[in-house]
């Protein structure tokens, strides 16, 4: 080829591609069998404003080739076509197929361990519970049984008991009773029990290639689409049959369990009020011990059985009752004297003689506890009596020497407590019979609080401060013969004893 063939051939294929590119107009007019001489014209122009001049042989030769589609690369089709430019973009396939591996992957490892497994895992621990449910059926069944046994021999024993009794007749509504009991029960449950061991134990279920089903042969109330809540249904059913069938023996068992107690009762009565008539007890004794068997004897026939064993246990009691009595009628006598030694005068003899008062007329078989009560305290208000004790305040390490309480009455204010105790000559805490201003209750203390002003606590408390030693610590003396103190300090006259 020569240099101006080949010349004349990149000016025809720089026109084509003139046409192709320079805009939408001249490619339209190219296409066309008409305007070829304006398109022409158009050409010569484009190519002369660049410098170029180009004959219009290379012109008419670049739009026959425009309109025949040469110079044009037209890409390959087919599947040869395809596969080079799959293997050309391989890196970028691999990518791609890599991405959907891995996302496939992802989908499966989720559904399999996020739903699949525990889901199966699910399924086999509701296998495995309800075959543990249904293999303890029958030996439920067995229990009860032995049960039922157990307590139908108990009710003979008591029957028979009660009937062979000395006193039967008094007994005899608590025989009735139990009858009544037993006979409304007793063929409940053993229908009950002879249908659960006909029954015997639902089948079991397993799991077979991710689905549940019956061991063996599928039982007429199973459900084939859902046999875990047919099974779990079913033993719902037994199960509150069997409950049933256990507070019945349950009832069966309290109801021999009274004629038990009903019998024990008597005999107790029987035997206490025996031994009391062969005491020959003083004639206001015994008229209590008649009045203690009549009330126990009418609570039996009446089936009241706890009144019936607390009259029992009083008439037990009576006799040592009646020895209680006179030793504290004894006691009463001797603490009069000794409380008038002690040359008590004024209101504490008179808060003195109510307290003997009390302990006489308490004193009587039938309020014995409450004698014993009042006598108590009595002796300890005569102890008080004979003592000689200074209040003083305590100052001892990790025990507090005053305390102070919220008023309930008047929010915001305080009362002031300082925390004494009563030392007797030789310096030993006395206990003493406090009374608890909060709680109303009195008590036997070594260490109490005694209100006093503001004032006070704020003095003793300073007084501490200064050396650690409460300098003035006398709150007050009480006397001999006194039931209560001469104060040294100002107070209000309450106490607690506890803070």
């Amino acid at each position: 080829m020569t240099r101006d063939d080949l010349t004349t051939a990149i000016l025809t294929m720089d026109v084509v591609d003139e046409l192709r590119h320079r805009d939408g107009q001249l490619a339209k007019i190219a296409r066309q069998s008409y305007g070829h001489e304006e398109l022409k014209a158009r050409l010569a122009e484009i190519y002369r404003a660049q410098g170029i001049d180009v004959p219009d042989a290379i012109l008419e030769a670049g739009i026959e080739a425009q309109r025949d589609r040469r110079f044009l690369y037209v890409a390959p089709t087919g599947y040869k076509a395809r596969l080079a430019r799959l293997w050309i973009n391989r890196a970028f396939a691999g990518q791609v197929l890599a991405g959907v591996f891995l996302a496939i992957a992802a989908l499966f490892s989720g559904y399999h361990f996020g739903w699949a497994v525990p889901a199966e895992k699910k399924a086999a621990g509701l296998v495995a519970e309800l075959s543990s449910q249904v293999a303890m059926v029958p030996d439920r069944v067995v229990s009860l049984e032995v049960r039922f046994d157990a307590a139908q021999a108990a009710y003979r024993g008591a029957l028979e008991a009660a009937r062979s009794n000395p006193l039967a007749s008094r007994l005899t509504p608590a025989l009735v009773e139990a009858e009544a009991i037993y006979a409304s029960l007793k063929d409940g449950i053993g229908d009950a029990l002879a249908r659960a061991r006909a029954q015997g134990a639902p089948p079991t279920l397993v799991r077979v290639n991710g689905e549940t089903r019956f061991a063996g042969a599928a039982p007429a109330w199973s459900s084939d689409r859902h046999p875990e809540e047919a099974l779990r249904s079913h033993l719902d059913a037994q199960g509150a049959e069997l409950g049933q069938v256990e507070q019945q023996i349950a009832g069966l068992e309290s109801s021999t369990e009274r004629l038990v107690w009903a019998v024990r009762t008597s005999d107790a009565l029987e035997n206490a009020n025996r031994a009391l008539l062969s005491a020959r007890l003083a004639p206001a004794v015994d008229m209590v011990r008649a009045k203690y068997y009549a009330a126990g004897d009418a609570a039996l026939r009446a089936t009241k059985l706890q009144e019936a064993n607390d009259a029992a246990i009083r008439l037990g009691r009576l006799g040592s009752d009646a020895e209680a009595v006179a030793f504290i009628a004894s006691s009463l006598n001797d603490l009069r004297q000794t409380a008038r030694k002690t040359g008590v005068t004024g209101d504490d003899l008179v808060e003195i003689s109510a307290m003997e008062d009390k302990v006489a007329s308490a004193n009587t078989v039938e309020t014995v506890q409450a004698a014993e009560d009042a006598l108590k305290r009595l002796q300890i208000a005569v102890a008080t009596l004979q003592g000689h004790y200074t209040y003083r305040v305590v100052n001892r390490k990790s025990e507090k020497s005053g305390v102070w309480r919220y008023h309930d009455s008047s929010p915001g204010a305080r009362n002031h407590y300082l925390v004494v105790e009563a030392l007797d000559d030789d310096g030993k805490p006395a206990i003493l019979a406090i009374r608890n201003e909060e709680s109303g209750e009195t008590e036997l203390v070594q260490v109490f609080g005694v209100r006093v002003s503001e004032e006070e606590y704020t003095r003793v408390g300073q007084d501490k401060m200064d050396n650690g030693i409460i300098d003035n610590d006398v709150v007050a003396v009480k006397k001999r013969g006194a039931l209560s103190p001469e104060f040294k300090i100002p107070t209000a006259g309450g106490y607690i004893t506890a803070w």
